[in-house]
């Protein structure tokens, strides 16, 4: 795949988790990922805290990698993979303390 697409792919993803239209979910499988579901396959965005690298692979609808987006490829994507994995994580987090405060109003 071009990468001038998979740029312009990475920088869609990045609009739509700032605004809010794309919901991130930790990946129960991997650490430090998260992950999206939908029709036709997945994206998830994961980080390598030993290789400090981040990427941000499409899966098709199979589970089969289709693309793959690498800051070990190109350092100018580093910036926005970095940004998607802290918001996806800041997504995450906010969930998980939902479901925590939940069950605790729920134990009255």
């Amino acid at each position: 795949m071009a990468k001038n697409k998979l740029d312009r792919l990475a920088a869609l993803v990045l609009e739509r988790t700032r605004s809010g239209n794309l919901a991130w979910a930790k990946n129960s499988f991997r650490s430090s990922a998260y992950r999206i579901e939908f029709a036709d396959g997945a994206m998830e965005i994961a980080s390598s805290r030993i290789l400090e690298e981040l990427s941000l692979t499409l899966y098709d609808k199979v589970g089969e990698v289709v693309a793959v987006i690498s800051s070990a490829d190109s350092s100018g994507s580093r910036p926005m993979l970095r940004e998607i994995f802290n918001l996806a994580q800041g997504q995450s987090q906010d969930d998980w303390l939902d479901k925590a405060f939940s069950f605790l109003e729920s134990q009255k």
